[in-house]
């Protein structure tokens, strides 16, 4: 009779699981319908093909391409590697000539205005 009892709690435990995991489906398909508009059957073969990852399902409702990969791909790993280079160092000289242009600018501007101040000072009857 004791080994009946044994047998019998081991069954309750893995209808308890089973039941536990059944709810659990049952969470994860209601929560999909409530932020989507697929119907159960839908919610159902969607999760089979997301390996029933429903964050995936509802990233995919979203945005059907969510998960392509925008990445460039080089022929081989030195030619990648030199591009990266080539535009980080464009980048740098691009902001360089930037940044003496208008360095440059403001040196003149700065030279105008003291010459217009030199001017206005020769100018100025007060002075006088």
């Amino acid at each position: 009779m004791a080994e009946k009892n044994i047998i019998n709690i081991e069954e309750n435990e893995d209808i308890k699981k089973r039941n536990k995991k059944k709810t659990r489906q049952e969470e994860i398909i209601n929560l999909v319908m409530r932020q989507t508009d697929y119907n159960e059957t839908q919610v159902k073969e969607k999760l089979l093909e997301w390996n029933n990852n429903y964050i995936k399902v509802i990233k995919e409702y979203i945005n059907p391409e969510f998960d392509k990969k925008t990445s460039t791909i080089y022929n081989s790993r030195n030619k990648g590697v030199m591009t990266e280079i080539r535009g980080f160092m464009d980048k740098v000289n691009k902001d360089y000539y930037r940044k003496k242009e208008l360095r440059d600018k403001y040196k003149m501007f700065m030279a105008a205005q003291m010459t217009q101040k030199k001017n206005q000072k020769i100018n100025d009857p007060s002075n006088n």
